[in-house]
């Protein structure tokens, strides 16, 4: 299994804590984020399976023991515009791909590793989150429906009008075949643009199975500055 963490953005919400390093190294409850996921993912893989696609300030991430792929085009790119990048493993072998602005509990890594096949994290205490982030979270908030008795999303991403059309929110953290992966290189539309909400909707619209893993621990998005006073 191989292991992509997405670390190219700078985080411009964060405003100046971000003016001289990259967003994955914001310090939230006394640790930065990146190395926190570093230290969660080795007592389950191999630290020569971590690979960090770097973007901005890339070289405030050269004292990371992981190996490191370099997104050139970090700021002309969406997220899927990053993991482009390492199309190569995609290829090859099952990848765990996370974001690097979450924290999370060690369970998430262990759901992911465990489940077979491609899956995505969903939050379940979604609404406490969101409700701590935003006055009204439907401002934020995303659909995410799947079927209860298979697991397998049906929706996401979209504008969510209703809390009923909510049944989890994406953790950024999802895992992708190497079967998978090749279906989506087909997709006609210009990858490097999309996020991956919208990237999974593609996969859903052309029926590419997504197993929803429900996650019950911790978990925060530091998206901006208020995102580290509401949830730290």
């Amino acid at each position: 299994m191989k292991v992509l963490i997405l670390a190219a953005g700078r985080g411009s919400r964060m405003e100046h804590l971000t003016n001289e390093k990259p967003k994955c190294l914001t310090v939230f409850r006394h640790q930065p984020l990146i190395e926190r996921t570093l230290n969660l993912l080795q007592r389950h893989v191999p630290l020569t399976n971590i690979c960090v696609i770097t973007g901005y300030r890339a070289e405030a991430l050269a004292y990371l023991p992981v190996t490191k792929i370099h997104n050139q085009d970090w700021d002309k790119t969406n997220i899927i515009g990053s993991l482009l990048v390492a199309r190569n493993s995609l290829r090859k072998e099952d990848c765990l791909v996370i974001y690097s602005d979450i924290f999370f509990d060690d369970s998430a890594i262990t759901s992911m590793l465990e489940v077979k096949g491609s899956a995505v994290l969903s939050v379940l205490n979604w609404l406490t989150v969101w409700n701590s982030r935003f006055i009204n979270p439907l401002e934020d908030l995303e659909t995410f429906k799947f079927d209860p008795d298979t697991f397998l999303l049906k929706e996401i991403g979209k504008r969510a009008t209703s809390l009923e059309d909510i049944e989890g929110q994406f953790a950024g953290i999802f895992k992708i075949t190497p079967q998978t992966w090749s279906k989506i290189e087909e997709f006609p539309e210009e990858l490097k643009s999309l996020d991956t909400t919208s990237m999974l909707q593609l996969c859903i619209s052309r029926s590419l199975a997504f197993k929803v893993v429900p996650y019950h621990d911790s978990w925060a998005e530091l998206d901006n500055i208020h995102d580290i006073e509401a949830q730290e």
